[in-house]
């Protein structure tokens, strides 16, 4: 892998597109943890997450001379991966029923980038409680901007919805983050003050 490793997303992506094993494989190393987590979080039960992940690279590897300019290669290895995966799960609907607006229905998470390790378990249930109460969009979004640290030009890339709409659910979802834990904490508050 040499000094691949070392070139920023551009250069790499240059010299995968020119035809650079070493490109290809420091593209896999780099980018295979963030799609994987990526696809846990969308596909919860699906064991062909390695299998996307594989056909993403190849399907790029074949088409690596007409691939054109990217402003993020991550950005675009996202959408790229999440297309991919979609069609898979559609050819095995073995693994979860599509709802009515043809969206798979993800169960996020973002409990993990959310609280520190010093959080003790009564802080990590009444913060999952709250991250219960979003909406599939809403979770999926806060996960690739707070756990997958994308810009919000790059999320737009990803799940194809405008950038006002993006930021608007990311305020709307922390607004009611704030809300449900101000007010469990407000609860505990005057609980311990009745204990006094």
């Amino acid at each position: 892998m040499g000094n691949d490793f070392l070139l920023s997303e551009s250069e790499l992506w240059e010299k995968f597109k020119s035809g650079n094993q070493e490109a290809l494989q420091t593209l896999y190393t780099r980018y295979y943890p963030p799609l994987y987590g990526y696809g846990r979080k969308l596909f919860p039960i699906s064991n062909d997450l390695d299998d996307s992940i594989q056909e993403l690279f190849l399907k790029l590897w074949k088409k690596k001379e007409s691939l054109g300019e990217v402003v993020s290669v991550k950005a675009y290895l996202f959408k790229s991966f999440r297309r991919i995966a979609f069609e898979q799960l559609k050819s095995n609907l073995k693994y979860t029923q599509l709802n009515d607006d043809n969206e798979l229905e993800t169960t996020l998470s973002v409990e993990d980038m959310l609280i520190s390790e010093e959080m003790d378990n009564e802080q990590k249930k009444r913060l999952k409680n709250a991250l219960g109460l979003l909406t599939k969009r809403q979770s999926e979004i806060i996960f690739l901007r707070f756990y997958e640290g994308l810009s919000y030009e790059e999320i737009e890339t990803v799940v194809q919805i405008n950038y006002q709409t993006i930021r608007n659910c990311v305020y709307e979802a922390i607004k009611v983050l704030k809300k449900e834990l101000l007010a469990v904490s407000l609860i505990l508050l005057n609980n311990v003050e009745v204990l006094i």
